[in-house]
């Protein structure tokens, strides 16, 4: 089965459509009106997940603002504002002042206010307290610093025990999570079924995990394989790496490894594939002098894989429309923050902090154009890297 995704605007197998952040996808369709979509994506939906299983965060950027000003106002604060900055995974708070209640009155520091202590638990920051010292410098007052800081990680235990002390809070809570962050079908992957094998060692029997993880590799443009030592990361990633060549999926792959593992990840390729055709450079290929022979042959050859050392990769330039693409996005993300910070008359020390950033990779961009990585100047683009 097939279905149109109207967000990519083409047609995707079952199992990809079927899977990932299935709520957003249900929206897309909805809104798109149709109805094949719907009907299957709805029953897609993941299970919503019991109060049992949510933990209420003073940091979750997923829990109501509302929430968070009931709560700040319950310990004492006056007027309180939340503002969340989901770009950024920020919680900031201000308020008109405080007298602790009895519920905050473990919290009364007069080195920090209410407000204070809420955004150190709710960005996960220590306060420091300076004071000053005999000779008229500031010093860090380690006493008042620990007590602060055991206050700011007690205001994290109380939210949460206050979060969930009432019913109807309780659900909110409950409904947000299911809303904003129970919203992906996990993805399943049969390398036992699919994945095929030509050319490689029969003596060398792959495991399930592997051969999943393999397939994966194939139907995945970006994968982790977060597999305890000893589980086979390395033929795992040798076998999808040569599924993805015969499958037309990658043309040249490149492997960067620890410098000291280029020879052995090579041994083990041949190991596996015994016919394989693997260019294995150590970082004395990469010296100045054997350099340019070097990314020609890679540029030139026919490779089922390039392995290079993890300190040579940084003499290969990434394509400036790449990098500009990852700043671009970055861009956008910070100057989205700003303004929305700006809109909620946010500190101008808060405000200063991401425009600093901001300022940072607009330098970047700018001297994007002028920088090189290396005196060649050959990136992975033009040596037909592509996986």
């Amino acid at each position: 089965r097939i279905f149109f995704d109207p967000k990519a605007e083409a047609y995707v197998d079952a199992e990809e459509y079927l899977s990932g952040n299935v709520k957003k996808k249900l929206f897309d369709a909805t809104e798109a009106g149709i109805k094949r979509n719907v009907a299957a994506l709805e029953k897609a939906q993941p299970e919503p997940m019991a109060k049992s299983r949510i933990t209420p965060s003073i940091r979750g950027a997923w829990v109501p603002r509302e929430i968070m000003q009931e709560f700040l106002t319950d310990v004492g604060v006056a007027s309180p504002n939340v503002v969340i900055i989901p770009e950024i995974g920020r919680i900031i708070a201000n308020g008109q002042g405080s007298a602790p209640s009895a519920l905050g009155a473990e919290f009364n520091d007069d080195n920090a206010s209410l407000i204070a202590i809420f955004n150190a638990a709710a960005q996960g920051k220590p306060i420091t307290v300076s004071v000053k010292g005999p000779d008229g410098k500031s010093v860090v007052d380690k006493e008042a610093t620990r007590i602060l800081g055991a206050k700011v990680g007690r205001m994290s235990k109380v939210f949460a025990e206050w979060a969930y002390s009432d019913d109807a809070r309780a659900k909110r809570i409950v409904d947000a999570f299911n809303e904003n962050m129970n919203t992906h079908r996990p993805r399943k992957y049969d390398g036992v079924k699919y994945l095929k094998l030509p050319g490689a060692n029969t003596q060398i029997k792959l495991r399930r995990t592997q051969k999943n993880a393999a397939w994966r590799m194939v139907l995945s443009r970006n994968v982790l394989l977060d597999h305890v030592v000893g589980a086979g990361k390395t033929y795992t990633i040798i076998a999808g790496i040569m599924e993805k060549r015969r499958l037309g999926i990658a043309r040249k792959p490149l492997i960067a490894v620890p410098n000291h593992l280029v020879v052995q990840w090579a041994r083990d390729f041949y190991n596996l594939y015994p016919s394989a055709r693997i260019l294995a450079a150590t970082p004395a290929d990469f010296t100045l002098k054997n350099r340019r022979r070097l990314l020609a042959r890679i540029a030139t050859g026919d490779f089922d894989a390039i392995i290079i050392g993890h300190t040579s990769l940084g003499f290969i330039e990434t394509p400036p429309e790449d990098l500009r693409l990852i700043i671009d996005e970055k861009v956008e993300e910070l100057e989205s923050a700003l303004k929305t910070m700006r809109a909620n008359d946010e500190s101008k020390r808060t405000q200063g902090q991401i425009e600093k950033k901001l300022k940072t990779y607009t330098e970047r961009l700018e001297e994007m154009a002028e920088r090189t990585t290396d005196q060649i100047g050959v990136n992975l683009k033009e040596m037909g890297v592509d996986d």
